[in-house]
């Protein structure tokens, strides 16, 4: 099988929920919709070989922590599939000549104001978005984000990131003190429809005109924003166990990101575990044949 057998927008959104190395339910649930609404991902790869499992889990539409390890172990298995496919060579050898970079480490302002946001594509539902000490009512941020740190950008789930864009954008909010690279990431997760990955450390790296945005905490997997060309940014995963990219899929100047993430994580292996995240069991989906 070589690379134009691949679906890689099905390859694109797998490595956007292996980025950190978590897998939840609602990523399971995001995933399932995506597949039984596009035919032509479900009948090519990795697609075909992952729509039997999801078809197996959302039988009954509850899905169980053995359910969830088993469609995590499919995942990882189609990863190492994928890399092995996409990526021609080793991780390159440092570069001795690689140039500065101006590094600003990210944190959240508090804000004296709640925002009640609706999930997106679902007007029933409303979510409380705290943004004096960034919290929110969302499964998502009970779950995943509210034992981050106090101002840390990990704390920010999808309902967060809309609220804290909607604050920027009022003209009576007090967003002068903001920095800019903290208010382009904010558009940027929202422009991505992506909540911030839930990592302690949340930096934008500037250099040679260049700049991308990385995070990385107790995880093996960091997260890097790059930027691909003018205001266009792309969302990655990097491995810092193995010095690999998710998938083989590179940002531009990857090396200098790589060899940046690779001196400044203290992340350190704790053996070889299966981390999901099962939470509330989603809707009926009525799945395609």
């Amino acid at each position: 099988m070589g690379p134009d057998s691949v679906n890689f927008e099905t390859i694109n959104l797998i490595r956007q929920i292996t980025a950190d190395g978590k897998l939840e339910i609602e990523e399971v649930w995001d995933l399932a919709e995506y597949l039984n609404n596009n035919a032509k991902a479900r009948k090519s790869w990795p697609g075909k070989r992952l729509w039997k499992v999801i078809q197996q889990v959302f039988e009954d539409n509850k899905v169980t922590e053995e359910e969830m390890h088993m469609l995590g172990k499919e995942i990882a298995d189609i990863e190492e599939i994928c890399s092995e496919i996409m990526e021609e060579e080793q991780a390159p050898e440092p570069d001795e000549d690689r140039p500065p970079i101006d590094v600003t480490t990210l944190s959240l302002p508090s804000i004296e104001k709640t925002v009640y946001v609706h999930p997106r594509n679902d007007d029933k539902r409303l979510f409380a978005s705290n943004l004096r000490d960034h919290s929110c009512t969302c499964e998502d941020w009970c779950e995943t984000h509210h034992d981050l740190p106090s101002g840390s950008i990990g704390r920010l789930c999808k309902h967060l990131v809309d609220a804290m864009k909607e604050a920027h954008e009022d003209p009576k909010a007090d967003t002068e003190d903001w920095l800019e690279s903290l208010t382009d990431l904010i558009f940027i997760l929202a422009r991505l429809q992506l909540p911030a990955k839930p990592l302690t450390i949340w930096e934008h790296l500037e250099w040679d005109g260049h700049n991308a945005y990385v995070a990385y905490g107790e995880s093996q997997w960091a997260t890097v924003i790059a930027n691909v060309g003018g205001r266009s940014y792309e969302h990655y995963g990097f491995n810092l166990v193995d010095s690999r990219w998710s998938y083989g899929t590179e940002p531009p100047d990857a090396q200098i990101i790589a060899q940046h993430l690779l001196e400044h994580s203290a992340y350190k292996p704790t053996g070889d575990t299966v981390d999901v995240t099962p939470r509330s069991d989603p809707e009926a989906l009525t799945l395609q044949e």
